[in-house]
C-alpha cells in the first residue's frame, strides 16, 4: 500500500468516526458509535463469552416477545412455557413453534398489546 493511499485511508477513517457517525447519531438517534466501540471490543472476545452474550440477547428477546406481543404470550401459556425458565441452549426446544398459519389468524387483534 503507498503512502498517498495510506494517508487517504486514515483521513476518511478520521472523519467517519469523528464526524459522521457522531453527526448522524446526534440527528437520527442511531447510537453507531456505541455500536462500534461495542463491536470492536467484542471481536476479541473468547467464544465462551460471544455465546454467553448471544444467550442473554436471546433471552432478552423471550422475555420482551412474552412481554408485549399476546400472540407470542398465549402460545407460550398454552404451551406452559415461562420465558424466566429458558436459561440455557437446551432449553429452546421448549420453546413453541410459531407458524404462519398461526400469525395470520391472530392478525390484528393478537399481534399488538
Amino acid at each position: 500500500m503507498n503512502t498517498f493511499h495510506t494517508y487517504h485511508s486514515s483521513i476518511k477513517t478520521s472523519v467517519l468516526r469523528n464526524l459522521i457517525l457522531p453527526l448522524g447519531d446526534l440527528v437520527f438517534g442511531q447510537k453507531m458509535m456505541s455500536r462500534l466501540n461495542f463491536l470492536e471490543k467484542a471481536q476479541w472476545w473468547h467464544p465462551q463469552k460471544i455465546y454467553e452474550k448471544q444467550f442473554e440477547y436471546l433471552s432478552q428477546l423471550i422475555q420482551i416477545s412474552y412481554k408485549e406481543v399476546p400472540i407470542y404470550r398465549n402460545l407460550m401459556n398454552a404451551c406452559g412455557v415461562e420465558p424466566h425458565l429458558i436459561k440455557k441452549a437446551d432449553d429452546l426446544i421448549y420453546l413453541p413453534v410459531m407458524t404462519k398459519d398461526m400469525l395470520r389468524a391472530g392478525y390484528p387483534g393478537m399481534s399488538r398489546p
